[in-house]
């Protein structure tokens, strides 16, 4: 929920700090020479740490597809519409990359190479990592520890007030526990695939914790997801890296071993504890179950934008993935500027269908990139921007 991505144009998004139409909340900028010990003891309350192709072909590679279909070209399929609530602006702080809600707060990470919180007042919070904003692999307390354009954060397991963050750039996940102390839980400073006790990642995207408290992370440039028990054992449970490969035909559904992915970048569970993923370049919506065998939902390999049943609706590159409490599942849909809801056929469960949602002309989203859900349902979305801001969206 994952972001610095590759992108195949560039974006002029709108003045972070204006609105039409909302309340804008300006919060205050983190407080300068401060550790993260201060800081984490107000936003933690009682809680616990939270070439283009076809449609895949199992078990084979793909065939080429044909052009892609521009606009939304299904009539008969209405834009979902939605509702602008709040705009969030907060100075100084950059993008953001990963988001994680818990009850009334919000934690970030950003671009700045830092974890902070959003309170419910508005007022951002610096956990963890330089202020000046600079990189490095550090462990340590609140301002001394480093990350490397960390992204997707959890809650740690049975531990309240600690996280987990994916460490992209430095290959790592690292835990923060509640007085702002950095260790690094599992990987190394180094890429590479390697399951086991010293397991090894490949910029890992986003991380979240599965009912049986184990982790998944999505690693973006081994196109897998992998799985870590608290006990730092690494696994892969599906797809299959070919970092270093010319063929760009990674479409395949299937059972754990024979499934590909093309850079996922970010994950979230619906609510039969299925991993939901947003394959980038792959352009599509996969769905994996608790054996590892992926289905493709929704997309169809090319990029575009089509609304429609899932097996033939189109995206451009989908950045991040977020699934409500009534099982709805939302896409920022980052090329195409938008967010598409996905929702179960009530009369064919197996089947899916994919709408955009419709806001107001004052309204504008420019590259999404970052999706999150609170208890009350509502959406929150981060752009590509060099502000740390964020849209409040209800359905």
């Amino acid at each position: 929920m994952a972001r610095t991505r590759k992108r195949m144009r560039s974006a002029t998004p709108p003045d972070a700090t204006t609105t039409t139409g909302t309340t804008g909340i300006e919060a205050t900028s983190p407080t300068t020479g401060t550790t993260g010990t201060t800081a984490m003891s107000s936003p933690t309350t009682g809680t616990t740490g939270t070439t283009a192709m076809s449609s895949p072909t199992t078990g084979t590679t793909g065939i080429a597809a044909t052009s892609p279909t521009t606009g939304i070209a299904a009539t008969s399929i209405k834009p979902t519409n939605a509702t602008l609530v709040n705009s969030v602006v907060c100075k100084d702080l950059g993008q953001i990359n990963g988001m994680l809600i818990q009850d009334d707060n919000i934690y970030v990470t950003t671009d700045r190479n830092t974890f902070n919180a959003v309170l419910p007042s508005g007022q951002f919070l610096h956990l963890a990592g330089a202020l000046d904003g600079s990189e490095g692999f550090e462990d340590g307390r609140g301002a001394d520890a480093r990350f490397d354009h960390p992204h997707g954060i959890a809650p740690f397991p049975g531990i309240d007030g600690a996280f987990l963050i994916a460490d992209k750039d430095n290959h790592t996940i690292r835990k923060v526990t509640h007085t702002g102390e950095v260790s690094t839980f599992v990987g190394e400073k180094k890429p590479g695939w390697l399951d086991g006790n010293d397991g090894l990642f490949r910029r890992p995207t986003d991380i979240i914790v599965g009912p049986d408290n184990n982790l998944i992370v999505c690693d973006k440039r081994n196109h897998a997801l992998r799985t870590v028990s608290l006990s730092k054992q690494l696994k892969t449970l599906t797809g299959n890296s070919h970092s270093g490969t010319n063929d760009y035909n990674f479409f395949i559904d299937g059972p754990a071993e024979e499934s590909f992915f093309f850079e996922p970048c970010a994950i979230a569970l619906d609510r039969s504890a299925r991993i939901l993923v947003a394959d980038y370049f792959n352009n599509a919506i996969r769905l994996v179950d608790t054996s590892g065998k992926v289905t493709t939902i929704a997309g169809t390999g090319v990029p575009g934008h089509v609304d429609g049943p899932g097996r033939t609706a189109q995206f451009s590159r989908p950045t991040a993935i977020a699934v409500d409490g009534r099982n709805n599942i939302f896409v920022a849909d980052e090329h195409n500027d938008c967010i598409r809801m996905i929702t179960r056929d009530p009369t064919e469960p197996e089947t899916y269908n994919v709408t955009t949602l419709a806001f107001p002309e004052s309204f504008a989203l420019s590259n999404p990139i970052v999706l999150a859900t609170d208890k009350l349902n509502r959406i929150y979305v981060a752009e590509f921007r060099s502000t740390a801001s964020f849209r409040v969206i209800s359905v």
